[in-house]
């Protein structure tokens, strides 16, 4: 047995019940959420090369977090797409959504996957090359044309589908079932709330958050007083 993971989860447990005056209706769920919060503000701190300690914002420390997940996916995917017609996630991505909608216009197929016109017309660009996808003239707009799979880009897609699905089984990693649960929940909502920005007030997002940065301001400032050849704490590399 681990006594030294035991005498500081004891440790711990006096402390907990020091702060809650020992509540008689204090149960095990609290204790748990109470440690968490713990744990993650005594790690909101990063040390440098040079010993100098920054603290780094919780949003900071997710953006961080959000972004290396996305490109172990990247990483996944591009082995598993290996041997096939297909060269990146983002080429699935185009191909699954077209399976969803049947067809699109080039400018609805590029929103549905987040992107921007140059980076979509240029995918939209590989797949049509390949023969994945065609496109015919819209019959409600002469200006635009529609996108829909081809028999070959059906058959590619279906050729991946369980290799794919083996990489969202590996980037959900080892979580437990609730774990996932509560996880799809939260990135579900955050989903919402950028889908929101990004359809609605793309052209304004930075701008709608330029009150936040300002309160960070003092922090930056004070950081670049003290260190001038280090990046400020907020903008530590991802």
């Amino acid at each position: 047995m681990n006594y030294v993971l035991l005498n500081s989860l004891v440790s711990h447990l006096e402390i907990f019940e020091q702060e809650h005056h020992a509540r008689a209706d204090a149960d095990l769920s609290d204790f748990a959420g109470w440690l968490g919060n713990k744990v993650l503000r005594e790690r909101k701190s990063v040390k440098l090369a040079d010993n100098t300690e920054v603290n780094v914002s919780l949003e900071a420390s997710i953006g961080r977090k959000i972004v290396k997940l996305h490109r172990y996916v990247r990483l996944y995917s591009r082995n598993a797409l290996q041997h096939t017609p297909l060269q990146s996630l983002e080429e699935f991505s185009y191909l699954s959504t077209l399976l969803k909608h049947g067809q699109l216009k080039k400018t609805e197929l590029i929103t549905q996957n987040i992107h921007e016109k140059p980076t979509g017309m240029e995918i939209i660009r590989r797949l049509l090359n390949a023969q994945l996808v065609d496109q015919q003239d819209d019959p409600t707009d002469q200006r635009s044309k529609l996108l829909r799979l081809t028999p070959k880009g059906r058959d590619v897609l279906a050729g991946v589908f369980r290799k794919m699905e083996m990489v969202s089984t590996l980037a959900a990693g080892n979580l437990t079932d609730d774990e996932k649960q509560d996880l799809l929940f939260l990135l579900t909502k955050l989903d919402d709330y950028h889908d929101r920005l990004f359809n609605t007030d793309r052209k304004n997002v930075y701008a709608s958050c330029a009150a936040k940065v300002r309160r960070k301001d003092s922090i930056v400032n004070g950081y670049q007083r003290r260190r001038t050849t280090q990046p400020p704490s907020l903008m530590l590399a991802y």
